[in-house]
């Protein structure tokens, strides 16, 4: 059961990583909420399963725990429901406050509950390591409020995709080890936020998700061909690899990425050969500009040459003309 709810907080807390990292504070907030839920049910199932557990203690110590999960709990409400509420700039310390705090009540009140034939110092060294082991949390703590708090960037001028070699992007994929891989998601990224009516995805906080939240890769290659998809159907060209991506990412993940790279390829193309024609375009055009000017000239000579209009009437017409 332990096991169960171990599974659970950890994909609760990809879901909190994920949310922090893509400005998502609903999904902070439900996240937050799901891991009260899982310690609370988890405390009281131990507290009845094992009969050497001190009720009073395992209820103190689930409480302290939760402190620092209630003020992230009310921050992220606050900051989607109730937006006008102002909060000042140290707000990002008191969850890590809190955390430090509960974990140094929690080892004075086990002490005093248990009331055990501990010496003083061995209580001071369990309250010390206790603080001492709360510094790393309590940091990305202070990370994950700033950036609750934090909004969003405005979103960027996003540059065109990159045109690559189809086989080339299959060595570099088999033989980078991985390396290669991450630095296709990140220009990848860039380029399908090129996509009209799409939220803009940062390709750093994208590439993160990818290395650090399990299976979040899966993901990410569903909703990044979906976008690709969409950017066919602006140019006017069909394309649907999504549902194809992303069995490929669950089976074969390796292939994934080959077909979307050879589908950003084809977008990528029309742009190229419609700069290729602009020139051709223009060069028709003025030729067709000079041949219009010329058979003007020789209609006007022809009448000049009948008698039909005086010399200084085609003077007057060649300058016109000639744009002299």
């Amino acid at each position: 059961m332990q096991i169960l709810f171990g599974i659970l907080n950890v994909a609760l807390l990809g879901l909190l990583i994920f949310g922090a990292f893509s400005f998502k504070r609903k999904f902070i907030l439900y996240s937050t909420i799901g891991i009260m839920a899982s310690n609370v049910l988890s405390n009281i199932i131990y507290l009845f399963t094992d009969t050497y557990t001190n009720p009073f203690s395992t209820i103190v110590n689930t409480l302290l725990s939760l402190l620092p999960f209630l003020a992230i709990t009310f921050i992220t409400y606050c900051k989607i429901y109730k937006k006008d509420i102002a909060f000042p700039k140290h707000t990002r310390f008191i969850p890590a406050i809190l955390l430090i705090c509960s974990n140094f009540l929690s080892n004075i009140a086990t002490s005093i509950i248990h009331n055990l034939s501990e010496s003083n110092t061995t209580v001071g060294v369990n309250v010390l390591s206790s603080i001492i082991s709360s510094i790393l949390p309590a940091f990305l703590l202070v990370l994950l409020t700033s950036r609750i708090l934090s909004e969003p960037k405005p979103k960027k001028e996003i540059p065109n995709g990159e045109y690559i070699d189809l086989f080339k992007h299959i060595l570099l994929l088999i033989f980078t080890f991985g390396i290669y891989y991450l630095v296709w998601i990140y220009k990848t990224t860039i380029y399908t936020n090129n996509c009209h009516n799409e939220e803009y995805r940062n390709p750093t906080n994208k590439l993160l998700l990818c290395i650090f939240v399990p299976f979040y890769s899966i993901y990410w290659v569903y909703k990044t061909a979906q976008r690709i998809d969409k950017l066919a159907k602006q140019i006017g060209t069909s394309s649907d690899i999504a549902t194809i991506s992303l069995i490929l990412a669950l089976f074969v993940p390796i292939v994934a990425p080959i077909i979307m790279q050879s589908k950003i390829n084809e977008l990528l193309k029309p742009a190229t050969h419609k700069v290729a024609q602009e020139p051709a375009t223009s060069t028709n055009t003025t030729a067709q500009n000079t041949s219009s000017v010329a058979d003007e000239l020789l209609k006007f000579k022809n009448l000049l040459d009948q008698g039909a209009i005086t010399q200084e009437e085609y003077d007057k017409k060649k300058t016109e003309l000639l744009n002299l």
